[in-house]
């Protein structure tokens, strides 16, 4: 708890930093051994203040600034705040961009993009994202995460007019994760 609320601390201190990140021509301060410790298959010289980060491990700001906070605080918002709605696009977004960036505390990652994707969802917008989930190229735990969703909620969705529109190998693996 006191090296969590010290990392939440450096986060919060951007004064205390010893790296600035480059990520679309945007400067993100950080602290090289906090990255280090979460990211060691990148390197981050000692002797470094300013590290351009290319296009392949980040090319959105905004999903890199929420993998740094989460790497800092082992959250995208705290308890407190609201979290703002999220598209699935942007949920990949983020999803590949922590992906190439974290080595350590990558589940938990997933489990909390998830759970911030579905808190925020609602059944018209789950089924248009069912309808594309085989066609756009989705990380399987967001797929497994709306998969789910649509199955807690099969009552009502069975309702809507949309659900006609699902493919079947969709409908199939949705029925699947239903507890009878």
């Amino acid at each position: 708890d006191t090296l969590m609320h010290s990392c939440v601390s450096l986060y919060h201190q951007q004064e205390s930093s010893d790296l600035t990140l480059i990520v679309v021509n945007q400067p993100i301060s950080v602290h090289k051994y906090i990255l280090s410790a979460n990211s060691p298959q990148h390197h981050f010289p000692i002797t470094n203040e300013e590290r351009n980060i290319d296009g392949q491990l980040a090319n959105d700001f905004k999903a890199f600034s929420l993998v740094i906070k989460y790497v800092y605080t082992s959250d995208f918002y705290n308890d407190n705040e609201v979290w703002p709605p999220m598209a699935i696009d942007e949920a990949q977004i983020i999803w590949n961009t922590g992906a190439s960036f974290l080595e350590y505390n990558k589940h938990d990652f997933d489990i909390k993009l998830c759970k911030w994707l579905t808190a925020n969802i609602d059944n018209k917008s789950v089924l248009k994202v069912a309808v594309e989930i085989e066609d756009k190229p989705y990380p399987t735990v967001l797929k497994d995460a709306i998969l789910d969703y649509v199955a807690k909620n099969i009552s009502v969705l069975g309702k809507l007019s949309q659900i006609h529109s699902l493919p079947k190998p969709i409908l199939v693996e949705m029925l699947s994760k239903i507890n009878f």
